[in-house]
């Protein structure tokens, strides 16, 4: 059986941005009053070594967040490492 390819979710992948809408409207459904989304650019480092072009502009996705109502932030990081990163520091500021 073949694995399924999961789709990239950076900076490089204009399709997963397009698709922000629905995953915005899923969060503030189940969210409780008063919470915070942010959106982050990952993968800088693709843009910046050369090795992929970037397909989201700084100010598209700037432009986006502020029409939701939610904070941005760009990073070289990994998705994976930034969650981490998130999630600790949600701990820390909620304890």
């Amino acid at each position: 059986m073949e694995k399924k390819k999961k789709k990239k979710k950076d900076i490089t992948e204009k399709e997963t941005f397009d698709e922000l809408e629905k995953y915005v409207e899923f969060v503030r459904a189940g969210a409780n009053t008063g919470c915070f989304i942010v959106l982050v650019g990952t993968k800088l480092d693709l843009e910046e070594d050369g090795n992929k072009p970037r397909r989201i502009t700084k100010q598209e996705a700037q432009t986006f967040a502020d029409q939701i109502g939610a904070y941005f932030y760009e990073t070289r990081l990994d998705f994976k490492i930034f969650k981490s990163i998130a999630i600790i520091f949600v701990f820390f500021f909620f304890s």
